[in-house]
């Protein structure tokens, strides 16, 4: 994963996170910028499905920091 995350696949949800097993520097700065991408990346998928007429896409990114 690009922000050195582990992704964890849950049914229909996507579950990111970092700092675990292992520490990673930065990592809530990490999750941060992650959700960002999604974000901006589900825009621009939602301009190419309304471009071939297709259902919009919709999601929720919450973003959960707790120290260990």
């Amino acid at each position: 994963m690009a922000k050195s995350g582990t992704i964890e696949i849950h049914g229909d949800a996507i579950m990111a996170f970092w700092n675990a097993p292992l520490p990673v520097e930065g990592h809530a700065a990490r999750a941060c910028e992650a959700a960002l991408d999604m974000q901006a990346k589900l825009v621009s998928l939602n301009a190419e499905w309304e471009a071939e007429a297709t259902a919009e896409g919709h999601g929720h990114i919450p973003v959960n920091i707790v120290s260990a």
